[in-house]
């Protein structure tokens, strides 16, 4: 039944799968959330021991300084 459509509308299997994208598989990374008595994060760190963000909050979790290299 789904050729008979596909026929109907002058398309071929073929042409269909070629209209499709490939299947989207990201790439999963790994991190660490390094956060500070409170609860609040401090850093992320990757695998490799690199920080892929850090932040400074004041005493009522207002961030002072954020850094997202």
């Amino acid at each position: 039944q789904n050729q008979q459509w596909l026929t109907m509308c002058g398309l071929t299997l073929e042409q269909m799968k070629n209209q499709v994208e490939p299947e989207y598989a990201p790439v999963r990374k790994l991190h660490l959330y390094h956060c500070d008595h409170r609860g609040l994060p401090l850093a992320l760190i990757d695998i490799n021991g690199h920080i892929a963000w850090s932040a400074e909050s004041d005493e009522w979790g207002n961030v002072l300084r954020e850094d997202n290299p």
